[in-house]
């Protein structure tokens, strides 16, 4: 996945895929968006960081940093998470 290569040369980050993007076969649909959750990202360039990515798919991008992941989020990476 271009996004998550991005991510990874250029801020050496850990990227997860989470969602239907990464389930089973079929279960992504034109409508469906990407999910990613990030670690090591710089705080302060969240947001750029995030509007170049978004600028690199046609589909609804969630970036998503772990380090703010909530419980819940953290059993969703443990329990369907991809590593990219």
């Amino acid at each position: 996945m271009k996004i998550a290569g991005y991510l990874k040369s250029a801020f050496g980050a850990r990227v997860i895929g989470i969602g239907s993007a990464f389930r089973e076969v079929g279960q992504f649909r034109r409508t469906s968006d990407i999910d990613l959750v990030v670690e090591g990202l710089p705080p302060e360039q969240f947001y750029a960081v995030s509007a170049k990515a978004a600028d690199m798919t046609d589909f609804s991008l969630d970036l998503i940093p772990r380090e703010s992941a909530t419980p819940e989020l953290e059993a969703v990476i443990e329990a369907e998470g991809v590593e990219l």
